[in-house]
């Protein structure tokens, strides 16, 4: 019963440790037995004392202790106060509410009754925020335990802190020679060995121990600088290493005698590493630290590539950097990516404002995910729907910068109101409504003037708040102010892309009619019914009528959709397609096939992150449960739809929730007072993912990579077909592009898409579901 337990809780996981942990069993036992009599346990330390490795392995031995899941928070990338709680809320699944207060409402619903560990990891930069929504977790979860990593204690009452002291070495003057096998008892020394072993094939013996021991000494164990110094060996003996290194220090500690040892200690290595590149390779270092998380080539060549000398200079540098271990390098989706580690990334900071490059590096950074945003917002309706969704929320970090940057820097407030405008997309269609509309409000305050981007910002801040019905006031008055200003620059597109962010907020109160008349108000308007956006005005019509009973007009709006989506091959027209269809054969009475759409239509809303669709699934999956005869699927799934509602931002669409009351109580006298109970509590416990897992009747115990049984062929179309027959053949992308006439880019696309459809997350999957589909042999 618990390893269900623990299948069904949050579980976010904890990222892959990218750097080595040599020793540290005492430091490890003890912070757990912290964690065991404490809910709040901090480990502070220096810059480069292991604090985030220890936090990981910590919780990574004490995961069978929460069977609700392990979460990890990244601090790091943060720069805004305001944001820690929608960084919470986002690592959670759960998309943040309108108001501060209400986000924090939702993190505590999500996570009441659970036993799951919170690890929150560089909290010293936004420290305050951090502590105001720790103590607010804690105060309202009596199960939840937070292991934190700072340099300095939240100061949280009934915090635990354990202070992470160096990694042992050698003594100076050890009682005799110091012998190549007593490196496990130095775990300083050991960590060395390994690292400079693993880079450079470095062995430890009689002549260089005591070298090496010496080296651990001078760097006060400290274990980012002993990672740094180990992977000299590759170019100097351990001597030469000590001897430049000894150099450097002494003229450091010349120089800032009041700061810290250690710190000096740090500073010594990494001014250290940093001598030792190449000019071009620091030029890049410190330029890349202006980039929050992962980035790629193509974004380091615009970003950190003015004045460099070659075409492949940029390349040349991060290959140097990726080498000298100054650079993490990850395959994210096919292509390389990189980052800094945070102190590493500090440091690259402090140079990038000694050469007083910060601000055109910055303002770099921003152009250029500007010109990502407005690229997603140009081609978002078309093929390549789900590669943007997950191309934007992975550089998410770096999207906060720039908009934190424009809202900083006098004069480029007009530019952040583009770029929040330009990801409309993103915010709405991707999970992050209440986060777009922060950022939506703090510019539109900034930048007054009666501009067309003004009047963009507001239709994209209508159409937020228009899926909230208790801000319809607001929403109204954006769309109205919003279409003022459109008539005034002749932007009429504008004008009626607010008729239809109008219609999308009387969806969300119940007024059926008036979204009918808003949304063919919007479709009348030339400009934009010839956009492909008008397919969000067609959804709204076509819902309208299937909730009005109007069946047949739904039917051939879902059959308009339909067609826009295939000609376009545009994911999220598909799914506006599927929800139409579904609830006019709910009305229908048609369960059967209402339930293969409803669930078709939650994986593709789910790959999107698309919060609204996943609202509305999960309700027509419940709903088609109880026509089944499924009362225990309907009932749980009900009560998921109740709790998650306002932890997606998204709250029900009244209309679609009229049978709500007389499911349950059918339910209820159906299954008896004590299994409703049962299946009630179970929707309550369910987070988002394994509640997701359950309405599709995943067959893994929440694996969202687990088989859908008795998955059908239908979702497929001819073409995905024949691409899953090659995939089960062992065949490529490339090769089944070459097989079927097609571009690669094609075959990619369709490989993504019979994924969504299929509920999978690997090629092998893929095989096994179309050899387990093969067509019958026909017979004579």
């Amino acid at each position: 019963m618990k390893k269900k337990r623990h299948r069904e809780g949050v579980n976010h996981g904890l990222p892959t440790e990218l750097t080595s942990f040599v020793g540290r069993r005492h430091e490890i036992e003890e912070v757990r037995s912290l964690l065991s009599m404490s809910r709040l346990v901090t480990i502070t330390g220096s810059g480069g004392s292991g604090k985030t490795r220890l936090a990981l392995r910590v919780a990574r031995q004490a995961n069978r202790a929460f069977p609700d899941g392990t979460v990890f928070v990244d601090l790091a990338p943060l720069k805004d106060d305001d944001l820690v709680a929608y960084t919470f809320a986002d690592t959670l699944g759960v998309n943040a509410g309108q108001t501060h207060t209400a986000t924090l409402t939702a993190i505590t619903r999500l996570l009441g009754g659970r036993r799951t560990l919170l690890v929150l990891d560089n909290c010293e930069h936004v420290l305050d925020s951090c502590a105001a929504v720790t103590g607010t977790i804690l105060r309202a979860n009596a199960e939840v335990r937070v292991l934190a990593t700072g340099r300095q204690a939240l100061g949280v009452h009934g915090e635990h802190i354990f202070t992470l002291e160096a990694l042992p070495v050698p003594d100076p003057d050890p009682a005799g020679p110091l012998r190549p096998e007593a490196v496990a008892q130095y775990p300083g020394l050991a960590l060395f060995v390994e690292r400079a072993t693993a880079v450079a094939g470095f062995e430890l013996n009689e002549e260089n121990c005591e070298t090496v021991a010496e080296l651990c000494r001078r760097l006060d164990g400290l274990p980012l600088a002993i990672e740094l110094a180990a992977v000299r060996t590759r170019m100097l003996s351990p001597q030469q290493i000590l001897e430049r290194l000894v150099s450097r220090t002494n003229l450091l500690v010349t120089v800032d005698r009041e700061a810290p040892d250690r710190h000096r200690t740090l500073k010594a290595a990494l001014d250290w590493s940093h001598e030792l590149c190449s000019p071009a390779e620091q030029m890049l270092w410190a330029r890349a630290s202006v980039f929050a998380g992962w980035f790629d080539l193509d974004a380091a060549e615009s970003v950190c590539g003015e004045g460099t000398p070659t075409p492949h200079a940029v390349l040349e540098a991060v290959t140097g950097l990726v080498d000298k271990s100054i650079l993490m390098c990850d395959e994210r989706s096919g292509r390389m990516h990189y980052r800094l580690l945070d102190t590493l990334s500090q440091y690259g900071r402090d140079r990038l404002q000694e050469l007083g490059e910060h601000q055109s590096v910055a303002k770099r950074h921003r152009d250029w995910f500007l010109a990502l945003a407005q690229e997603m917002e140009a081609s978002w309706y078309g093929s390549d729907q789900l590669q943007w969704s997950r191309r934007m929320r992975s550089v998410h970090d770096d999207l906060r910068s720039a908009l934190q940057f424009c809202l900083d820097t006098p004069g480029q407030e007009r530019r952040g109101l583009e770029m929040a405008a330009a990801l409309h997309f993103y915010w709405f269609s991707c999970g992050h409504v209440s986060e777009g509309r922060l950022w939506l409000e703090r510019f539109l305050a900034a930048d007054q003037q009666p501009t067309v981007s003004r009047a963009r910002a507001l239709r994209v801040m209508a159409l937020l708040t228009g899926v909230q019905p208790s801000e319809r006031e607001q929403a109204i008055a954006a769309a109205r102010e919003c279409q003022d200003l459109a008539r005034q620059c002749d932007a009429l597109f504008l004008v009626g892309a607010s008729d239809v962010a109008l219609a999308m907020s009387a969806l969300y109160t119940g007024h059926l009619r008036d979204t009918l008349e808003l949304a063919g108000r919007g479709l009348r308007c030339p400009p934009y019914a010839a956009h492909p956006e008008h397919c969000q005005a067609l959804a709204l019509t076509g819902l309208a009528h299937a909730l009005l009973g109007e069946l047949e007009q739904a039917t051939a709006t879902a059959k308009q959709l339909f067609d826009e989506a295939e000609a376009s091959e545009a994911e999220w027209i598909r799914t506006r397609a599927l929800m139409v269809q579904c609830v006019a054969r709910l009305e229908r009475g048609r369960p059967n096939e209402g339930l293969q759409q409803a669930r078709e239509f939650l994986r593709r809303a789910r790959e999107l992150n698309d919060a609204p669709g996943i609202g509305i699934a999960l309700a027509c999956v419940a709903w088609t449960a109880f026509n089944v005869g499924d009362h225990e699927r309907c009932v749980t799934l009900l009560a998921l739809c109740r709790r998650l509602g306002p932890l997606l931002g998204v709250p029900d669409i009244t209309t679609l929730y009229h049978h709500r009351s007389r499911f349950e109580a059918r339910a209820r006298k159906v299954l008896g007072e004590a299994a409703y109970r049962r299946a009630r509590d179970r929707g309550h416990r369910l987070d988002l993912d394994s509640g997701i897992a359950y309405a599709l009747d995943i067959d893994s115990g929440g694996n969202k990579g687990g088989r859908v049984r008795a998955a059908p062929r239908g979702p497929l179309t001819k073409r995905e077909r024949q691409v899953a027959e090659l995939v089960a053949l062992g065949l490529s992308n490339k090769e089944i592009a070459a097989r079927l006439v097609i571009s690669p880019r094609t075959a990619d696309g369709h490989v993504v898409r019979i994924l969504a459809k299929l509920g999978f997350t690997a090629r092998t999957q893929i095989a096994a579901w179309a050899t387990e589909h093969q067509p019958a042999p026909t017979t004579h």
